[in-house]
């Protein structure tokens, strides 16, 4: 299976802005740190579901991910991640999850 450049590229942006290591983005994603860190190299793709919760663990979208928009929700992500020690996981994904219908019912997809 080809591993898309972008994919690897901001796979690899998003977990150095995350501030979480790769051992907790593994368990957020409930995958192994190896097979996360073949992700992050480019030796693999991830796995539908696993490529959710990644895009899930790092406050973006799949499609942000896999290259197909070129909105990261930088925004969202910073307020998100200013809350950690305000809310719990679920907390903070549903706040992510209002956070991106609002912005998508005001703005629409800029693609």
């Amino acid at each position: 299976m080809a591993v898309d450049e972008m994919f690897v590229q901001r796979l690899n942006n998003l977990v150095n802005e995350s501030g979480y290591s790769q051992k907790q983005i593994a368990a957020l994603c409930h995958t192994t740190e190896a097979s996360l860190s073949r992700y992050i190299n480019g030796a693999r793709m991830p796995n539908p579901a696993i490529l959710a919760n990644l895009a899930t663990a790092l406050h973006t979208t799949t499609d942000y991910m896999l290259g197909k928009t070129e909105n990261d929700y930088a925004e969202i992500k910073a307020i998100v991640a200013r809350s950690k020690e305000f809310f719990s996981a679920e907390q903070k994904k549903e706040l992510s999850d209002i956070l991106l219908e609002i912005n998508e019912r005001l703005f629409g997809e800029d693609d």
